[in-house]
């Protein structure tokens, strides 16, 4: 007898396409580049902090540095939490609209600066780079989430959707076949009544033909006998 081979697991993505292969790549590069810039970002600006802490314990500046690219790592995860599509897709919109509002006040903010990080006068008058470390930093979390993201949404479109049913459904599913029932009868109704009328119509019409073939029969006879007998 000969024994039965297991199946062997295919992975989807074996399917890829070579440009969903090379987008895939640099999707997931520049996510990684993006999320290392706002750790070695972070662990920059600790360092020039001027905090004694950060200068001897280094360590403690790259857990710290570190909190930024997880941050970014968070974001990317949440959707993983999300029970329905609807939602996830929901909140990639919601991502990449973010995404692209902080990077257009970033750039504005940018134009801004007279010299690297500093900022002009008019928009910061104590001449601090806080504002824009800010938004670079933000940029870059935003930025490596939602490449992060859209890497997810191209392995995703590979593999085979599990689409769980809401539970409303099956309520609103028996409802709609209860008011069909009672469509169908309603129709039932509809047409037995008009079968009435139609039987009404023509027994109306029958017994007005019958009055008005009397009515003949007695003008014909009246004319009959004037004619006879005529005016004495």
């Amino acid at each position: 007898m000969k024994k039965n081979k297991k199946k062997r697991y295919q992975s989807p993505h074996k399917n890829f396409r070579l440009q969903d292969k090379v987008v895939s790549v640099a999707l997931l590069v520049g996510a990684a580049v993006m999320l290392f810039a706002s750790g070695a970002n972070m662990y920059a600006q600790l360092l020039d902090s001027g905090n004694i802490a950060y200068h001897n314990n280094k360590i403690l500046a790259v857990a710290i540095s570190a909190l930024s690219a997880c941050s970014g790592l968070a974001i990317k995860a949440l959707p993983l939490t999300f029970t329905y599509q609807q939602t996830k897709n929901l909140y990639y919109k919601a991502l990449f609209s973010v995404t692209s509002i902080v990077i257009v006040i970033w750039l504005y903010f940018q134009s801004q600066s007279t010299t690297g990080f500093s900022i002009n006068d008019a928009l910061d008058p104590d001449g601090s780079k806080a504002t824009l470390a800010f938004m670079v930093l933000l940029v870059e979390v935003l930025l490596g989430s939602s490449l992060f993201c859209g890497w997810q949404i191209l392995h995703d479109s590979y593999r085979p959707r599990k689409q769980k049913d809401n539970p409303v459904l099956p309520v609103i599913d028996e409802e709609i076949a209860a008011l069909q029932d009672q469509l169908t009868d309603v129709n039932q109704d509809i047409e037995v009544t008009t079968n009435a009328i139609a039987l009404y119509e023509s027994q109306r019409e029958a017994f007005i033909n019958q009055l008005l073939d009397k009515l003949k029969l007695f003008k014909a006879r009246h004319s009959a006998i004037h004619s006879l007998f005529g005016d004495e």
